[in-house]
């Protein structure tokens, strides 16, 4: 795998599948009125609930009320339907852990459960950090220092801080059980999700620290896995909001780890702990280009 993978990414091209198939549904009527010949993905964000990990999906046209409902709803069906298949069985993993419903506003919740939260940590743990890095020469993100207590605390600077998070869950991660997981399709005609293994279900963290960290990993992922704007001004505001995601998801990682027995740690503490340092370690070397220390 070359590079990280979001899990917005993964919930877009389910989204992108399912306008796929429904495209004349869609396009009718709004085709000619937004200059669209095909449906576009429409827009996906994550949601600003701290104590659950949730996105918001905008369809791609503007709608009057009444048929703005309708289309909800022949969304939702669709998003449902097992008929519309993803190419990869571990997206159609999420995808089926992922129940989705209508809010008032003519919007649509996605919200994955523990087995798709897992599915998209365990491809995250098992992503290689490319070389390719944006064109990052002579830019370096800002951080007033005031901002980051957890830095004045340990009295490093918000880069080190990302280092020392990075170094400090490798390290316990290394502790834990080995992760586990069938990554073979059944089947043979077509693909289909594999079982997911038994600690995929034990992800969705009990605790708000939990909660926060997997919260914290999936904004930093989904910012830092999107296309490098081309640029400099944009540029540098994305590598400055990425450094923040990155300082933000430490001190989550600091709370957390305070109320972890790392001794008796679970296979979706271990999880978790991967990930948060493939995130940081992609973030370190590729967005900041700076090193990502394995030992503290």
């Amino acid at each position: 795998m070359a590079g990280l993978i979001s899990l917005q990414a993964i919930l877009q091209a389910a989204v992108s599948a399912v306008l796929a198939v429904a495209e004349p549904e869609f396009c009718q009527g709004n085709a000619l009125e937004f200059n669209q010949p095909h449906p576009q993905p429409g827009s996906l964000r994550l949601g600003r609930r701290q104590t659950i990990v949730n996105y918001i999906y905008r369809l791609p046209y503007s709608y009057p009320a009444p048929q703005q409902l309708s289309q909800v709803q022949s969304f939702l069906d669709r998003w449902h339907d097992p008929q519309i298949t993803l190419p990869e069985p571990w997206q159609a993993l999420i995808r089926t852990h992922t129940p989705a419903q209508a809010l008032p506003s003519g919007q649509v919740l996605l919200y994955p459960d523990a087995a798709a939260l897992g599915g998209w940590l365990y491809l995250l743990t098992q992503a290689q950090t490319t070389d390719t890095a944006p064109p990052l020469h002579h830019l370096a993100p800002s951080f007033p220092h005031k901002s980051a207590p957890l830095a004045e605390q340990l009295q490093l600077s918000p880069l080190a801080v990302l280092q020392y998070t990075h170094a400090r869950c490798y390290q316990l991660a290394s502790r834990g059980p080995e992760l586990v997981a069938d990554l073979k399709p059944v089947g043979t005609d077509k693909l289909r999700p594999p079982p997911p293994s038994p600690w995929l279900r034990q992800l969705a963290p009990a605790t708000a620290q939990g909660i926060g960290v997997l919260r914290g990993l999936i904004k930093l992922v989904d910012q830092i896995a999107s296309p490098s704007p081309s640029d400099r001004p944009q540029l540098e505001k994305s590598l400055n909001q990425s450094f923040v995601a990155g300082y933000q998801l430490c001190e989550a990682v600091d709370g957390w780890l305070r109320e972890v027995t790392i001794d008796a740690s679970t296979a979706a503490t271990t999880a978790l702990l991967h990930g948060v340092e493939q995130g940081l370690g992609y973030l370190l070397k590729v967005w900041l280009q700076c090193s990502a220390p394995y030992s503290l």
